[in-house]
């Protein structure tokens, strides 16, 4: 999965599936809009910007992108978490309102995660499949991308809630 759009007067984002097929050294990603992080690599490699990537094989291509996915659903995530306040109020639209939003904030931190552990399952799965196409050191790197990833989504689980605490007394 991948981030697509953000709405962000409302905290609301989306994401979408993206599929990738693989083979010898051709690489298709298939997705139902255009991508933002696809459409950024397509540049770079234009531009010569990433083309050491495609010099090792396929496997290198994967990371990069999964690792770009991931990062991007983290930055959002991030964004989110810190744009999610409640503020004391005796108006009750004012509260209405930000409940609903947080609710949406909450919602989308929720979908993120999902995604994230959807992503997590096909690093897991390229890392120890012996795909013709990935070599030893690609294998490694997948198992690195795992454990990092692993790694920040406990910890954002362990941050990124928003204590009910917070929220206004009626």
């Amino acid at each position: 999965y991948e981030l697509k759009e953000c709405d962000w007067s409302s905290d609301v984002c989306s994401s979408d599936l993206i599929s990738m097929f693989i083979r010898n050294n051709v690489i298709i990603t298939v997705e139902s809009e255009d991508s933002i992080i696809t459409n950024d690599i397509a540049n770079k490699l234009k531009n010569n910007k990433l083309r050491f990537i495609l010099r090792h094989g396929p496997g290198k291509f994967v990371y990069y992108l999964l690792d770009m996915i991931n990062e991007d659903f983290y930055k959002t995530i991030e964004k989110i978490t810190r744009s999610s306040k409640i503020m004391k109020t005796d108006d009750v639209d004012v509260q209405q309102k930000m409940l609903l939003t947080l609710y949406n904030s909450n919602v989308t931190l929720s979908q993120f995660n999902q995604a994230i552990v959807a992503n997590l399952e096909i690093i897991n799965s390229l890392r120890k499949n012996k795909f013709r196409q990935f070599t030893l050191e690609d294998r490694e790197e997948f198992m690195d991308l795992y454990h990092d990833t692993l790694d920040r989504k406990s910890t954002r689980l362990n941050s990124s809630h928003i204590p009910l605490s917070r929220m206004p007394s009626s």
